[in-house]
Formats: structure tokens, C-alpha cells, sequence
């Protein structure tokens, strides 16, 4: 049996990068290490509280996610330059089946483990304590290991697949505590390390 509590860890788990496309007004295509990639495409219509359609908008992503036109600082542009993200929670995760996994723990460590599975966003430090009277926090989610020292405060070069983020932090490599010798943990939405996991977020 355990009880548990989390906050937001406030980590920087999104990126932007410049992509380069074949058509600035309609793409279809973005380019990739010297080769023109195929764009997803797809339309929404949106509707009014009688099912009518009220508007459509057509969405492009790309390997990394969803692309829209607009400048390096998000707002929209009419220059044709387009951006992507990537962003943890845009990505598959099975954070529901984590905690039903977690919530047949029997300590404190088990809960933390088994939520360490399938959670994947957002980002949370989660306590935990169990009747042993063990007590555990553990910065649980998926943060990207990118390939330099910048953080999601810059927008990364699309062109290349040199960008894109080399896959996770290892779970040993995660801010984490297990009963210590102080006899309290505490969490409050703060960056769970210093220096931060990543850029501020």
C-alpha cells in the first residue's frame, strides 16, 4: 500500500526547429539531410454546438511533429517560414496503465518503478511512502537527451537529422531519493536538480 502525491518538475521538454519546404504557401514536402521528406497532411473541421461545420484548417507535421508557418519567437509570420515541434506530450505514453500498474505496489520503491514504465508526460516529481515507512520521490516522465548543451529556448535547424533529439534520459539518471537520512522530502513545481535537467522551461 502506498500513498503518493506529485508536482510539475518544470523541466523543458519541447524543441523548435526552422523547416525548409517545398512550396512556402501549400507545402508538401520538407527537407531532410539533402532529400525532400513527404509532409503529413491532414484537415480538421471544426464544428458548432449543431454539428455544423463552422471551419476547417489544414495541419502538416513532420517526423518531429506539427509544423505551422511563423517566425523563431511563435508568432504567426506571412514570410513563409515554417517551424515543427517536438514536444513530450505529443508522443505515445501509457500513463493511465502506469498508475494502475503503480497502484498494485506494495512500497514506496515498486510504485516509483513500476510508474517508470509507461508514464512518460507531463513531467511530475512524484512521493511516495508505504507502510514500511519508506519514504521516495522521483523525477517520473520522459525527458530527451538533445545532441548539444542547448536547451528549448532555441530553434533547431530542421534540415538535418543531426537536430534530433538521441532518446531519453536513463532512469538511474533521474533526480531521485530513497529514504533519506534527513527524514523528509519535499516538492513544490520546482526543477528538481542544479543545475536544471534542461533549459527553463
Amino acid at each position: 500500500m502506498c500513498i503518493r502525491d506529485s508536482t510539475n518538475t518544470g523541466v523543458d521538454v519541447t524543441d523548435y526547429y526552422a523547416e525548409t519546404v517545398d512550396d512556402p504557401a501549400r507545402p508538401t514536402r520538407y527537407r531532410l539531410d539533402g532529400a525532400w521528406q513527404p509532409l503529413e497532411r491532414r484537415v480538421e473541421v471544426y464544428r458548432g454546438k449543431d454539428g455544423a461545420a463552422v471551419g476547417a484548417d489544414t495541419l502538416y507535421f513532420t517526423h518531429r511533429g506539427p509544423m505551422r508557418r511563423q517566425n523563431a519567437v511563435g508568432a504567426p509570420s506571412a514570410d513563409g517560414r515554417w517551424t515543427s515541434l517536438r514536444w513530450t506530450v505529443l508522443e505515445p505514453g501509457d500513463e493511465l496503465g502506469a498508475f494502475r500498474d503503480a497502484a498494485r505496489a506494495a512500497t514506496a520503491r515498486d510504485f516509483l518503478d513500476r510508474l517508470a514504465r509507461g508514464y512518460r508526460s507531463p513531467a511530475q516529481n512524484v512521493l511516495a511512502a508505504d507502510r514500511g515507512g519508506t519514504i521516495a520521490i522521483r523525477s517520473t516522465g520522459r525527458f530527451p537527451v538533445r545532441p548539444d548543451s542547448l536547451g528549448g529556448d532555441v530553434v533547431r535547424d530542421g534540415a538535418l537529422r543531426a537536430s534530433d533529439w538521441r532518446g531519453d534520459l536513463p532512469l538511474d539518471r533521474y533526480p531521485q531519493a530513497f529514504a533519506p537520512a534527513q527524514g523528509f522530502l519535499a516538492s513544490a513545481n520546482q526543477q528538481p536538480v542544479d543545475p536544471r535537467l534542461t533549459h527553463d522551461y
